[in-house]
């Protein structure tokens, strides 16, 4: 299932119900992201301290995002240990064009469409850990450029996921 955030409020502060995060976690790691847009439709990578990260180390995805055309290219700077794990391969440095075709179709459609909208998506889905079948959470979060901020661009998806 994906869900956009964006259609159920405004880019000027929305901030969904509890009964949105499927774990909590991700409303935690919402939470700070929408503090560190600063009234900004964005935040940059550069608005949040690594350290402030740390509840959410081993479940978090950084990826760089790159346009190209009318699409766009994700490349995993960072994926959480707790993901290598579950799913047996680290994605650090390499390109979700690298996965299989399948695996690649459902991770780029909410990276995608966070990118369009330019705002967090909550993905919910089926999947196979080397242990079990069980559901993914991801919470989605676009962040812009460092600098200034005069438009919608996102360069980077700061992403956290959870079995739920």
């Amino acid at each position: 299932m994906l869900q956009s955030m964006a259609d159920r409020g405004t880019a000027s502060g929305f901030v969904p119900p509890r009964t949105t995060f499927p774990h909590d976690a991700l409303r935690r790691l919402h939470e700070l992201w929408q503090d560190k847009r600063a009234g900004h439709p964005l935040p940059a990578w550069a608005d949040i301290d690594v350290l402030e990260l740390e509840p959410w180390l081993g479940h978090l995805i950084l990826a760089d995002v790159q346009r190209v055309e009318e699409d766009y290219d994700f490349r995993y700077r960072v994926y959480g240990t707790a993901l290598a794990g579950w799913f047996g391969r680290d994605l650090t440095g390499k390109a979700s064009g690298d996965l299989p075709d399948n695996l690649r179709r459902r991770s780029e459609a909410g990276y995608r469409s966070a990118c369009r909208k330019a705002q967090p998506e909550m993905v919910c889905q089926p999947c196979t850990t080397r242990e079990t079948r069980c559901q993914l959470a991801k919470l989605i979060l676009p962040l812009g450029p460092s600098g200034p901020r005069p438009g919608l661009e996102v360069k980077h998806l700061l992403i956290a996921a959870y079995l739920v």
